[in-house]
């Protein structure tokens, strides 16, 4: 299976893609096209079967290194939020030991009682 990255350029209405390694280009109407106008390019150019080729990464000419960088703070956040409520667990968890009430818990995190359920729910 051969891997394709594509960069590509808004011209009018239509996405010009340019495929890494294989001269030319094609285009695309709607950026939803531009990965299936990119597999059919390459099959025609190399002769490979369209279900052999696969597209990697997509490059928005001007902006990729912008996008790149969102792609970086969503992982970031996930990652913050993924701890966010593993710490909150365990502090719901550390409070209900000590029999202080889920909604008096839920007003120290800043959370709903229902969410501080859910919480101890899943430590136990």
């Amino acid at each position: 299976m051969s891997v394709y990255d594509l960069s590509i350029r808004r011209a009018d209405q239509f996405w010009l893609v340019f495929v890494d390694g294989i001269s030319g280009l094609t285009q695309a109407r709607t950026f939803a096209e531009v990965p299936v106008m990119a597999r059919e390019y390459v099959a025609l150019v190399t002769g490979q079967p369209p279900d052999a080729i696969t597209i990697g990464e997509v490059h928005v000419q001007e902006i990729s290194d912008d996008v790149a960088r969102v792609k970086e703070l969503r992982i970031q956040a996930k990652t913050a939020r993924a701890e966010a409520t593993d710490l909150s667990r365990q502090i719901a968890a550390k409070l209900y030991a000590k029999q202080i009430p889920i909604v008096e818990i839920g007003g120290i995190l800043e959370l709903s009682h229902q969410r501080i359920a859910q919480l101890l729910a899943k430590n136990a």
